[in-house]
């Protein structure tokens, strides 16, 4: 995939192990398909909860990720750390197995990267915030927050098409 391939109803998010990711500007079922083609895997990164009758709380979004396919979205590095987020998003890390162990929820990938906001995580003000959101403000852009749970936030699902293959 290379740039031109970003038509006018798609816009560049970046890279992804060398991949050019875009985000589809077209909305099915209010939520957006972002798409990186990885050989030999296709990751498809999908967006949901631009309007607030779509946000969910971790756990629901957890499930609804699942029944597409997929989980919460493991972030492996900075490229897939969330590009232009206009909202506080749910990622699927959590400390729910082990307080302060913190673990993506596909319950196999290790935690390779981390994008922590200063002081984070802090479980704020005693409260137990067992997920992880990533924040959409200026100015902590793309870091990442333990919050509650039940609070309801947009979500990113990841789904990987294909087989691995390792030596």
């Amino acid at each position: 995939m290379n740039t031109t391939e970003c038509t006018a109803a798609q816009y560049i998010v970046g890279y992804v192990n060398e991949c050019l990711i875009c985000i589809k500007i077209s909305v099915l079922n209010n939520f957006f398909l972002l798409l990186s083609i990885v050989s030999p895997l296709s990751v498809c990164f999908l967006f949901k909860g631009k309007s607030n009758e779509f946000r969910a709380n971790w756990s629901y979004a957890r499930s609804w990720c699942r029944e597409q396919g997929g989980d919460l979205a493991v972030i492996d590095n900075q490229y897939e750390n969330g590009k232009e987020l206009h909202y506080p998003t749910w990622i699927g890390l959590s400390d729910l197995v082990e307080e302060n162990q913190y673990a993506w929820s596909d319950g196999v990938s290790p935690v390779l990267y981390t994008n922590w906001n200063e002081n984070e995580p802090n479980n704020a003000g005693g409260t137990n915030e067992g997920c992880v959101s990533m924040h959409a403000s200026p100015v902590f852009h793309g870091t990442w927050n333990d919050t509650k749970c039940d609070q309801a936030k947009p979500y990113i699902c990841k789904i990987t098409f294909g087989t691995s293959h390792t030596d």
